[in-house]
């Protein structure tokens, strides 16, 4: 596996064109499952955000229309295994630092609260449950002010 993400690497064209190919067909001969855990174990440790950004949209383009791997997203469904702690991950710590300056990302915070949502109440709930819970009352305060607010200052500063 290291090696297809090092020939991706150097052809990016591959990945685009030929990607999704290649990796359902490596779905046929051996488990899905073991394909996109030890791909998205290189990708955490992947330097390059933009390969990295092509492959995750491969992968999610593969998991939702591919026949090949028909057993994957029933698993991931059924919360039946462990599942990817993607938020977690060191990858996106700096989305996580994001967080943190609620006033300049509220929709950020907004799609999360949308994630917490639909999410099924399971350890992956109670996980972005927390991490939300962190957030200052003082910055969601300021959030919800700036909306319609800024907008009415704005309108009358035209007018």
């Amino acid at each position: 596996m290291n090696r297809l993400v090092d020939w991706f690497k150097k052809d990016k064209q591959l990945l685009e064109d030929r990607g999704a190919f290649i990796i359902r067909q490596l779905s046929i001969y051996l488990s899905a499952e073991a394909i996109f855990r030890s791909l998205a174990q290189i990708l955490t440790e992947a330097s390059g955000v933009a390969m990295a950004s092509t492959m995750v949209q491969c992968l999610n383009t593969i998991l939702l229309t591919s026949t090949e791997i028909y057993e994957l997203p029933s698993q991931l469904k059924e919360l039946s295994s462990e599942l990817v702690q993607l938020i977690e991950s060191p990858i996106f710590a700096y989305l996580r630092l994001q967080l943190l300056e609620a006033n300049d990302n509220p929709e950020l915070i907004k799609s999360l609260y949308s994630l917490l949502m639909i999410l099924p109440q399971s350890e992956a709930f109670k996980l972005l449950r927390y991490r939300l819970e962190c957030i200052s009352l003082i910055y969601l305060s300021v959030v919800s002010d700036n909306g319609p607010r800024k907008k009415n200052v704005e309108k009358n500063n035209l007018l």
